[in-house]
């Protein structure tokens, strides 16, 4: 669904200690989105620590999580040739 490319998510505050895995919930609503990859609300480079594995079924799954992980991210993705974007979501 071009107008609504990410499925309505309740939970967009998530708590993860450290070296926890935790996965942010931006489940896609077509099957045929590309590149589904996360950013920083803020545009800035994510932490260099930073290892996720992406899944359009499963959302964005953050591994190993770490103190400087905290902040808000975005999930993107590509469909029909557009670049898309979840919600926000805060990690703490």
């Amino acid at each position: 669904d071009p107008e609504n490319p990410f499925r309505r998510s309740i939970m967009f505050d998530f708590v993860a200690g450290e070296g926890e895995t935790t996965t942010i919930p931006c489940l896609a609503t077509d099957p045929h989105m590309t590149d589904l990859h996360l950013q920083k609300c803020d545009g800035q480079p994510l932490p260099n620590s930073l290892r996720y594995s992406s899944s359009i079924e499963m959302g964005i799954t953050l591994e190993d999580v770490r103190k400087d992980f905290e902040g808000c991210y975005v999930c993107v993705g590509t469909l029909e040739g557009n670049t898309v974007k979840s919600g926000q979501y805060q990690l703490n």
